[in-house]
Formats: structure tokens, sequence, C-alpha cells
């Protein structure tokens, strides 16, 4: 059964596109744990299987029993935009994934700002745009 998790662990990253390197960066698994994993010689622990689905984007369940793949997001379809975003974005350190995560929410809070100023009728929303 280890062999099997660590067979879905292993084809996941690679499909992503995903180095060890960077599933260390994403869930703080050490790469020899990770490459333990992988090879079927350790199970991950609770933390480490949590750690990997979010990283994998993939159910807890399917790391387990191949079953569920992606959970509840599995009628997602990504735009090729879309798609060329997040292969952009995995390119990154996590820092820099850190910085985009923070400027886009900066953009939002922005958006959020002007919508509700342009709906209170404020004439201030033409000043600050």
């Amino acid at each position: 059964m280890c062999n099997m998790i660590g067979h879905r662990i292993k084809e996941r990253r690679k499909e992503l596109k995903l180095t060890q390197v960077q599933i260390k960066e994403l869930c703080g698994i050490s790469n020899g744990n990770l490459s333990d994993f992988e090879n079927g010689n350790k199970t991950p622990s609770a933390n480490s299987l949590v750690a990997l689905s979010k990283a994998l984007q993939v159910s807890t369940d399917w790391i387990l029993t191949g079953e569920n793949h992606r959970g509840d997001i599995s009628d997602v379809i990504l735009s090729e935009y879309e798609n060329n975003l997040l292969e952009l974005f995995r390119e990154l350190d996590s820092n820099d994934q850190e910085e985009i995560l923070d400027i886009i929410k900066i953009k939002i809070n922005r958006k959020k700002r002007l919508t509700k100023l342009s709906n209170s009728g404020d004439t201030a929303t033409s000043e600050i745009a």
C-alpha cells in the first residue's frame, strides 16, 4: 500500500511539473522524506499528508486510496490564461509566491473599496481612481 501512495504522490508531482525541492518549499517536507514517500519506504504523517494534498491539489483520500482525485474541485476547468498563470506562479519560489498573493489581495481590496464607494454614490470614487 505504501508503494501505491508513493507512486501517486510522485506521478501527481510530475503531472504538475513540480520538483522535490518545490514540494519541500510548499510543504516543509525534507527531500529525503519525500523520496522515502515516493519510493514506498515511508508513509506520510497526517501533517505531511495534508500539506501534500494541498501542494498536489488532490484530496487526502486520493493520496491514500487513489479515489476522489481532486476532491470538490474536479469540475473546475481552467482557461488557457489561468493555466499559464498557474504554471508561471509555480516557477516562483515560495517567498515570491507569497508576494504575488499579497499583491492580488491588495488589488481585490482596492476593487471592493471602489465598488462600495461607487454603489454609495460617493463622488470620491473618481478622485481615488
